[in-house]
């Protein structure tokens, strides 16, 4: 745990700060939500860093550019042909 917001065990300061902002402008978010079934589609399961259901959008934080095939950007388009919601991979260096 590196940050604690609000009653939540963040692994990243930059998680904390996400979810104060989403807090700021009345947006609900939960944090490493439920891990997404991926059974039909690669059969991994996928992994968000966050949730924002009014938004039907998974937010996907790390901390380096990616590439088109980086792991990180096949498991975030999996999960959205999985979910059928969004995916918005957020990069920079924590």
């Amino acid at each position: 745990m590196k940050a604690l917001y609000n009653g939540t065990k963040f692994r990243e300061l930059t998680h904390a700060k996400w979810a104060r902002f989403w807090d700021l402008i009345d947006l609900r978010w939960k944090y490493r939500p439920d891990v997404v079934d991926g059974a039909g589609h690669g059969g991994e399961e996928v992994v968000a860093d966050f949730m924002l259901p009014d938004l039907k959008t998974w937010v996907v934080l790390i901390s380096y550019e990616p590439t088109d095939d980086d792991p990180v950007v096949v498991e975030a388009k999996r999960l959205a042909v999985v979910s059928g919601w969004a995916v918005v991979v957020e990069w920079r260096p924590f």
